[in-house]
């Protein structure tokens, strides 16, 4: 996604990396979830809670899934999941570049398999709804934030 910003692709992500939790965490309409309130370091271990909106700011959980840093760069992190706490094996990566005149672009970039086939057949479809719900609320987040650069 690509959008004006006031902040530099640099600065962006920065602000992204300090404050993941505020541009992650999702509430939309049905799905959810919580990410921890700690800044993206290089090799630090995370417990992602996904669920189902249950409104007033909660949610009903419906697991912890565990991912690690293990790339982390000015302009990008990436996130490999502990396949023996996730529903997927694989990685994700969240990049920011300037793509000229005041604008920046964000990307998140999944390369992941379902951990087993009974996930991918059963709930599979749902849990990619709630990938990409939560997701596409963060590149908003990050296009609401900067067209104010502030929270």
């Amino acid at each position: 996604m690509t959008f004006p910003c006031n902040d530099n692709a640099q600065q962006l992500m920065s602000v992204m990396q300090n404050n993941m939790n505020l541009f992650a965490g999702n509430r939309s309409t049905f799905f959810a979830a919580d990410f921890p309130v700690q800044p993206i370091q290089i090799g630090a271990a995370y417990h992602i809670v996904p669920g189902i909106n249950a409104g007033n700011g909660y949610e009903f959980p419906t697991a912890i899934l565990a991912v690690t840093v293990t790339a982390q760069t000015p302009n990008s992190w990436t996130f490999t999941t502990d396949p023996s706490q996730h529903y997927f094996n694989g990685t994700v990566t969240f990049a920011t570049s300037n793509a000229g005149a005041g604008n920046v672009s964000l990307s998140v970039t999944a390369n992941a398999n379902f951990v087993s086939p009974v996930t991918k057949y059963t709930i599979g479809p749902l849990i990619k709804a709630g990938e990409n719900s939560t997701w596409n609320n963060m590149l908003k987040a990050a296009q609401a934030y900067c067209e104010a650069a502030t929270f």
